[in-house]
């Protein structure tokens, strides 16, 4: 499950269909029997449930409030399921949002004054990159300190280190690091 958002509505109504009513008794709500097939769920009508409940295969639309501005946004529940901020687009694209990784990349190598690879000093910034220290999917965020320049080529080489299915964790980094560096 994600990091906690910021609901708009408590409630949805959803569709019960023959998808999801197994996964809407197993959480306890009540659906009526069938008058044509007896023994299964009664399917083709609105339920209400609670936000948190909806079916995880769904492509219902629930609004959420975005914790940058304020701003009631939508997302399909689907989408909600593998977000990992509690951001709306706008606030997410705009170019000075700190919370983007656009915003770090500008701040860090771009526009800086003399950023450098971590490990092997390269001052060139058409080959420096940013890494998360703890990766996005474990809860890593697009902040100063979750980051450090790498040049590409260690950067590759890092997550190479680690495997594809690893996710990276500073500890993986400060390992990789020693090691590259004796």
């Amino acid at each position: 499950m994600p990091k906690i958002l910021m609901f708009a509505e408590p409630l949805t109504s959803v569709m019960v269909h023959h998808r999801n009513a197994p996964w809407y008794l197993s959480k306890g709500y009540r659906i009526p029997e069938s008058r044509h097939y007896p023994g299964r769920p009664m399917t083709g009508f609105e339920l209400e449930v609670k936000t948190e409940d909806i079916y995880p295969g769904s492509l219902q639309r629930i609004p959420l409030i975005c914790e940058q501005c304020g701003e009631v946004y939508t997302l399909r529940w689907r989408e909600y399921l593998a977000k990992l901020s509690n951001i709306c687009s706008a606030c997410r694209l705009h170019p000075d949002n700190c919370h983007s990784h656009e915003y770090w990349i500008r701040r860090l190598v771009s526009e800086a004054e003399a950023p450098e690879c971590d490990i092997c000093g390269e001052t060139d910034k058409r080959f420096l990159v940013l890494h998360h220290l703890l990766a996005r999917s474990n809860g890593g965020a697009n902040e100063a300190k979750n980051y450090v320049v790498l040049s590409a080529n260690y950067h590759e080489a890092f997550h190479r280190s680690i495997g594809t299915k690893s996710r990276a964790t500073p500890e993986d980094y400060a390992a990789f690091k020693a090691k590259e560096t004796k």
